[in-house]
């Protein structure tokens, strides 16, 4: 029964909302040139990361908030047929040729080349250098592997060094977004955030968070979409997900699985029935995955074998 009435409550947030799109743009997010591609106006320094020259010029966050604030289009007929805009992010690849692939190119790279892939570049204990960003990687330019360039994304670039201060935009938090139950201001943000990161160089945003909220004094509980209802985190996941990659930046559904509490998250044990993962916890992940997100961020706590 809970089930149910988070869904019929849902279905009467989105009534009214409109079509965003006629068709669905194709998403290649293992295309190496899609990544490559630099903002205009950056400059690549000595360690390969691209920073602009100028701060990012974006839609103003006060007109934006405006209309956040405002919620869902009320329906002129309640009853109006609903209507859930479905999002798809094709694969470009399929999964054997993205092995077959991968496999060709690891044959091509030494012991130290594979090592460099895999480890991440730029902190020195806590510190993070100037010029990197919160997750990079190096890249192998022979073989036309990129370098991953992630931030976080809470609500907005995460300003980690003192030359980002003041030239990133502070949005409305995800749990704001999940309070509008609006699907197209979700979109809006997306591809505004997306734009903002694109702009300082990052190929890739840590996020969205799509636990959903269980623990009511939950650290982190703003930071997550889906706020306390599943089927409306998976509804407007889609939306988020399909707007932010289109413009180029990888997403990384956070945090798998049952991560709903800070206190604790690193050795705390989640027990969860199947049943319960499917219906309360799983849907916003499954719909990220559902649209085309291109990784997944593992959480902390303990979970039982399944």
């Amino acid at each position: 029964m809970q089930m149910v009435h988070a869904r019929m409550l849902a279905v009467r947030a989105v009534k009214g909302t409109r079509t965003m799109f006629a068709s669905e743009a194709q998403l290649n997010l293992w295309s190496i040139s899609h990544y490559h591609v630099a903002p205009a106006d950056a400059q690549k320094d000595a360690v390969g990361v691209f920073r602009p020259t100028a701060p990012q010029a974006c839609a103003c966050p006060c007109i934006f908030t405006e209309r956040l604030l405002s919620g869902a289009a009320a329906s002129k007929n309640d009853e109006e047929p609903l209507h859930i805009p479905h999002y798809h992010g094709p694969f470009l690849r399929h999964w054997q040729h993205a092995y077959d692939l991968a496999s060709r190119t690891l044959a091509n790279l030494s012991p130290w080349q594979r090592v460099r892939l895999v480890h991440g570049k730029g902190w020195r204990g806590w510190q993070l250098t100037p010029g990197f960003y919160v997750g990079t990687t190096v890249g192998h330019a022979p073989e036309n592997i990129p370098w991953l360039k992630m931030q976080d994304s809470g609500n907005g670039f995460r300003s980690m060094l003192p030359s980002t201060v003041g030239t990133t935009i502070v949005w409305p938090s995800p749990l704001a977004l999940a309070a509008t139950w609006d699907i197209q201001a979700v979109g809006e943000q997306a591809g505004a955030l997306a734009t903002e990161f694109r702009g300082k160089g990052a190929n890739a945003m840590l996020g969205p968070g799509l636990n959903v909220n269980r623990i009511a004094r939950g650290g982190r509980n703003f930071e997550y979409l889906p706020g306390e209802d599943p089927f409306l985190g998976a509804t407007l996941t889609r939306s988020f997900i399909f707007h932010l990659q289109r413009k180029g930046v990888m997403a990384v559904l956070k945090h798998f699985g049952f991560n709903e509490q800070e206190t604790n998250r690193n050795w705390v044990s989640s027990i969860v029935d199947e049943r319960t993962a499917w219906e309360l916890y799983y849907p916003p992940f499954e719909a990220g995955i559902d649209v085309g997100a291109a990784a997944i961020m593992c959480s902390y706590n303990k979970v039982p074998q399944r």
